[in-house]
């Protein structure tokens, strides 16, 4: 248990009252009736707030989190108590987690239940750890704080983000290469094999002019050759340090 500002602001006021009170004798009675209805809220408040039922939280992961990809946890706050309970909580994430949502400060009807729903981005991959859930449950007239850890230990897996390769496969599967940024360009003079006739440019070797089709059209036609499509294609496993997946 804790105090809160609000009832450190009252201890101000009253001691202010009675600083007031030293020099004129008007403030005593005020001071003192002050002081009395003070004591007994505050008395009255920490044993309702010790006495009140705790929240309980049930915690929904993903199974398995991307890395540098924002994602969602569900944390359902279950009020069993007959008050509305005011609530801060806050998720026991490791350091390579960012959640800006988090801490996260509402309020819970009686015999009622809230779901709150908080992005996170985890920025390391591999297993990670949440820990126990704390929570600041304020009394009900706001003079004091109950803290408190839940029993949740639950581990996530972070791995890399596949999207983009699942992405760009798809779009190969469709023969949508130019939206993958994939152009094709042809290598003039690179091979033997012909692709078509086009007009003669300027730099083409004079071996590439077609001379019968340029006595046909009396203009120069030049022959276009792309790469051999016949080749030899090796395949090369990346088993580096930095392709080790650190799961299973």
């Amino acid at each position: 248990m804790r105090p809160t500002s609000r009832l450190l602001h009252g201890i101000l006021v009253w001691i202010a009252i009675g600083i007031a009170a030293s020099f004129w004798a008007q403030f005593v009675v005020l001071w003192w009736g002050l002081g009395a209805l003070l004591a007994a809220l505050s008395g009255i408040d920490f044993i309702l707030a010790k006495s009140s039922k705790r929240i309980d939280i049930e915690r929904r992961i993903p199974g398995h989190l991307a890395l540098n990809v924002d994602d969602e946890i569900l944390l359902t706050l279950h009020n069993r108590g007959h008050l509305i309970a005011h609530l801060s909580v806050f998720d026991g994430l490791p350091e390579e987690a960012h959640a800006p949502d988090i801490p996260w400060t509402g309020t819970v009807q009686s015999k009622g239940f809230t779901t709150v729903a908080y992005p996170i981005r985890m920025r390391k991959r591999g297993r990670s750890a949440l820990g126990s859930i704390h929570v600041l449950h304020q009394s009900p007239f706001g003079l004091w704080q109950r803290r408190y850890l839940t029993d949740h230990q639950d581990e996530i897996r972070v791995y890399p983000n596949y999207e983009p390769v699942v992405r760009y496969a798809l779009l190969a599967m469709e023969n949508r290469e130019n939206q993958m940024g994939i152009v094709m360009k042809h290598r003039r003079g690179a091979s033997l094999n012909f692709h078509q006739l086009r007009d003669y440019q300027e730099g083409d070797n004079l071996s590439q002019i077609d001379w019968k089709a340029t006595s046909k059209r009396l203009q120069l036609i030049s022959r276009e050759y792309r790469e051999e499509r016949d080749q030899n294609i090796i395949l090369m496993v990346d088993c580096g340090r930095r392709m080790r997946a650190l799961d299973g």
